[in-house]
Parts: structure tokens; sequence; C-alpha cells
């Protein structure tokens, strides 16, 4: 786990929740754009992040009581909060480092995709035309706006 760059992050976050409540920054749309976008890309990340220290806590409050001899009677229960705050940890350490590879600067932009019948003639057509459906299924999935620009489909319902 990377904390030193988590823990930037969330100050850059506090920080960032400030300055977006400061008045002036408000009264100057560019700014207040640019900082919200800012705050709200690394929101999801913070917000995992500051789940994943309170599970640590809890497996660190866990592990203490199992070496408290003196509190015998609570260990059947911390070894079951710490199995599940172990399991629920290694979940948010997963999201965590997902979200932590770096976006691409053409995540946010319009693709065009061209699909063409190569040589085969109507088998080639029902090809695309599969390869279409497949397409605009995921596409759907995803939650993606498709515009279909041209098309010219054959007899039996290919795309040349």
């Amino acid at each position: 786990m990377q904390t030193n760059k988590l823990d930037a992050m969330e100050a850059r976050f506090r920080s960032l929740e400030d300055q977006l409540s400061d008045p002036s920054v408000i009264s100057n749309q560019n700014k207040w754009r640019t900082l919200s976008k800012e705050h709200s890309d690394l929101g999801e990340i913070v917000t995992l992040y500051r789940s994943y220290k309170k599970v640590d806590k809890t497996c660190k409050e866990a592990v203490n009581i199992l070496e408290d001899k003196f509190q015998s009677d609570l260990h059947e229960l911390a070894k079951e909060e710490l199995k599940e705050a172990e399991k629920m940890k290694n979940e948010l350490d997963k999201q965590i480092h997902f979200l932590l590879i770096p976006k691409d600067p053409n995540d946010g932009k319009n693709v065009i995709l061209e699909i063409r019948a190569g040589t085969g003639g109507e088998e080639a057509a029902l090809f695309a035309a599969d390869l279409l459906k497949m397409y605009l299924k995921f596409a759907e999935n995803k939650g993606w706006r498709v515009e279909l620009a041209d098309a010219n489909e054959t007899d039996l319902g290919g795309f040349r």
C-alpha cells in the first residue's frame, strides 16, 4: 500500500474542499470548474482510503485483544472480527490499487469504430453484422451512447 501517496491525495482532497467553499473561488467559474473536477477525481479513492484506514484500525484492535491474556472471553469475537476485517482490507486494497492506475488522457474522448466485411462474401458480411451486434451490446452494458453513422446492409442481414 502506498500510504504516503494516499495521504498526500487525502490532504489535497481536504485542501480542495476548503478552496471550493471559498467565495472568491466560487465567483471564478473556470477555477471552480477545474477544482471541482479534481475534487471529483480524487473523491472515490479518498473514500476508499478512509475506509481502508478504519478497517486497518479494526484489525489492529482485534490483534490487541487476541494478544491480551486478560480478555480471553473476547478472543472468539476478536478472531471473527479480524477475519472479516482482513477480508475487507484485502478487497479495499485491490480497489485502491486499481484506482491508482494512471488515467489515459483519451479515456473521456469519443471513438469512431468502422466494421467492414473482409473477403468471404456473404459469410464475411454476416460476421461483420455479428461484430456490430457485439459492440453495440458492449456499449449498451457500459452505458455509452452509440450513433450509427452509415451502414450498407446485405439481403441476408449482413454488412458490407
